[in-house]
């Protein structure tokens, strides 16, 4: 793969994987485009309705029981890392 050509689009989930992607393997991308992608775990299920949060507890973290697993798999951890040019799109309503 031709890496300064490379790039990672997502949104949504697929954001947050982008978002992941450039900033924990920077060497493989040149560009990064994140559209509404969460990259604080932590923020993104405070922000939830309360109806979607023991949906979001069990799939992705209780952020009081696994917070630093939490913290680990959040793309803000990382974000200093990301070297390529990015691109980052949030709605108003977006979560994290």
């Amino acid at each position: 793969m031709d890496v300064s050509r490379a790039g990672v689009v997502g949104r949504s989930y697929g954001g947050y994987m982008t978002l992941t992607l450039a900033a924990r393997h920077p060497e493989l991308w040149s560009a990064a485009v994140d559209m509404f992608g969460p990259y604080d775990l932590l923020t993104f299920i405070d922000r939830l309705p309360e109806t979607w949060k023991p949906y979001f507890r069990i799939e992705v973290g209780d952020p009081e029981k696994d917070r630093d697993f939490l913290v680990e798999r959040s793309p803000r951890t990382y974000i200093d890392q990301v070297s390529c040019r990015c691109w980052s799109s949030r709605g108003k309503t977006t979560r994290g």
